[in-house]
């Protein structure tokens, strides 16, 4: 609704200065309706050609406001003058005085934040570097359909940030051991560029160069986590993850509600608030020396590529990967475009998706194992496939209904296959570092491959046929998982 009403306003003000046709004249003077504008535009040959819009504005005062509403959108359309299709660049909506204003309360409420770290116990830190990561990766969501013309585009700004992750992966693991500490720095330095890059030059194409950046940063940091983590404080592993689920949930909306406020402002206090993240990273750690690297586990990609134990579990959440991707790719614009959600509405419509997938998590964690973990990883598919069937076009029901059950697909198998996949890689190669990148590799490949099919079946083919082609992959791949 702020950015429309932007427009609205823009249109406007365009109407006192525009020239008319003669063809919408022409459509005045035969308004069936005989309303005195049209009559008293009959005479518009005697007056000069630069005084007609004059005339109209003096008349228009004179006339119903309603009705001459009506006829200036008549004229614009008319004229050629709407612009449905163009993609608005962001910086047309910046406000200098609200931007001053905006940029002042946001570091005034940065100053406690800032305290905090620079005191914070390591662990705390580490909890952060995870929980800013997630909100970066989730952030632009609902903003994407703004800045792309088609779904196909979407696609691309969707994919660019896994792309770059998957690309850096294989390399991030050498690259990192025994330098975790120093790499943890320069991942949060690419990342606070890119969302400098996001925050000063909003366009299409800087947008997919500062996702790459951020892809390579979050390949650095993951990698990184384990490692830091376990050195500061390894009982309170679980609190880490706990924040990386937090930033999950809250990164779309915020980004929603803060871009309604200014359209840099998401991007910006998260760049603030990583660069002070930063400098408390490197007071805290500064006078740390890295631990000796432990011996590479002994499994090398071919070795996790033939064992089907440990594949199976990882093409699963691929699988499913890839549908979530394509519905992050296709639902936020299907919303704004079908049901004329606003940017923070559509926002605030994904935590359907989010808050099952991390509710789960959460509660079946302590009973996975007297479930099962084949009976939760079969079931999860299940449950999204057969929602996925259930689509149809323009119900916003099915809409929100598809979200939630790919949460709760999600939820399900984030609660089995990390714990399975740590089961297994210890037992057979005594180290799980190398299957948890191949995993993280797998799933940056499913949220590539997701949105990429998701948009192209969607633009060609529409929502039902995408959702069912997703649905019949996963049921298939069940009944495939629990025949062998």
């Amino acid at each position: 609704g702020w950015s429309c009403s932007s427009r609205a306003s823009e249109l406007s003000h365009r109407a006192f200065h525009v020239s008319i046709s003669p063809m919408a004249l022409a459509t005045l003077a035969a308004d069936p309706g005989g309303s005195s504008v049209a009559q008293d535009l009959a005479w518009q040959d005697t007056l000069p050609s630069d005084e007609v819009h004059v005339s109209l504005l003096q008349l228009s005062l004179e006339s119903d406001v309603g009705h001459w509403q009506n006829l200036t959108k008549e004229i614009f359309e008319i004229d050629g003058l709407t612009t449905q299709n163009e993609v608005p660049d962001l910086r047309d909506f910046y406000d200098p005085q609200n931007a001053a204003i905006t940029f002042y309360v946001m570091c005034f409420v940065l100053i406690p934040f800032a305290a905090y770290m620079v005191v914070a116990p390591d662990w705390l830190l580490v909890s952060m570097v995870g929980c800013l990561d997630s909100v970066c990766t989730e952030l632009p969501i609902a903003i994407f359909p703004l800045l792309a013309p088609d779904f196909m585009s979407v696609a691309a700004l969707v994919a660019a940030k896994p792309l770059a992750q998957a690309l850096t992966s294989p390399f991030s693991v050498r690259l990192v051991r025994s330098r975790e500490l120093f790499f943890t720095q320069i991942g949060l330095a690419l990342q606070i560029s890119g969302l400098l890059i996001q925050a000063l030059m909003p366009s299409f194409s800087f947008f997919c160069i500062a996702r790459a950046l951020q892809g390579i940063a979050s390949a650095l940091l993951i990698q990184a986590s384990p490692l830091t983590t376990n050195r500061f404080e390894a009982a309170q592993s679980g609190i880490a993850v706990k924040f990386i689920y937090a930033g999950l949930v809250c990164g779309t909306p915020f980004g929603a509600l803060t871009f309604s406020t200014e359209p840099f402002l998401p991007f910006l206090s998260l760049a603030l608030a990583e660069l002070v993240l930063l400098i408390a990273i490197w007071l805290s750690w500064g006078g740390l020396e890295e631990e000796k690297a432990a011996e590479p586990d002994t499994a090398t990609f071919f070795d996790v590529m033939y064992d089907r134990v440990t594949l199976k579990p990882i093409l699963l959440v691929s699988l499913l990967l890839m549908f979530t991707g394509a519905l992050q790719t296709v639902t936020p614009r299907l919303l704004q475009e079908e049901y004329d959600f606003s940017v923070v509405m559509s926002g605030m419509a994904w935590m359907f998706q989010t808050w099952p997938s991390v509710f789960l998590v959460f509660a079946l964690g302590p009973v996975a194992r007297f479930i099962g973990f084949p009976l939760l990883m079969v079931g999860s598919l299940v449950v999204a496939g057969l929602a996925a069937m259930l689509a149809r076009e323009g119900s916003l029901g099915v809409l929100i209904l598809e979200l939630f059950f790919s949460g709760v697909a999600a939820g399900c198998t984030n609660s089995v296959v990390p714990r399975m996949l740590e089961d297994v890689s210890k037992r057979r190669w005594g180290d799980e570092k190398k299957v948890f990148s191949i995993m993280n590799m797998f799933q940056q490949i499913g949220y590539v491959a997701g949105p990429i099919l998701g948009a192209t079946v969607m633009t060609y083919f529409g929502f039902q046929v995408m959702c069912r082609i997703f649905g019949i992959g996963l049921i298939s791949y069940a009944i495939l998982h629990t025949i062998e």
